[in-house]
C-alpha cells in the first residue's frame, strides 16, 4: 500500500511481511512455485530425455530460492510466514497432482 502511495491500513505494524496488502514477496513465491510445478511435471515425463536437467534446476535453483526466502523472512523480520508457507504447500500439492 505504501509503495502505491496509499496510507498503510495497519500503521501499528512494524513490517509489511504477513500483511495481505504486501504483494511483491507473495508474487515472487507464486512465481517460484509455479516454476517448481512446471519443472517437476517435465521431470516426471517418462519420454523426457532431459529430465535430469529439470531435476538439477529444481535442486540447485528453485528449492534453494524458496528456502532462502522463507529463512530470510523469519530471520530479518520475525514475521508470521504462514502466508508464504501456504503458497509453498499449494505449489507442492499442484506438482504432486501433475504426475
Amino acid at each position: 500500500m505504501t509503495a502505491a502511495g496509499f496510507p498503510c491500513p495497519f500503521a501499528d505494524r512494524d513490517v509489511c511481511i504477513g500483511c495481505g496488502y504486501e504483494i511483491y514477496t507473495k508474487t515472487a513465491m507464486h512465481t517460484l512455485m509455479r516454476e517448481y510445478t512446471r519443472l517437476f511435471g517435465l521431470k516426471q515425463a517418462v519420454e523426457q530425455p532431459d529430465a535430469w536437467r529439470y531435476g538439477k534446476i529444481l535442486e540447485q535453483a528453485i528449492l534453494p530460492a524458496v528456502a532462502e526466502m522463507l529463512a530470510a523472512m523469519k530471520l530479518l523480520y520475525g514475521a508470521d510466514t504462514t502466508g508464504l508457507l501456504d503458497i509453498v504447500e499449494r505449489g507442492l500439492a499442484l506438482a504432486d497432482h501433475s504426475i
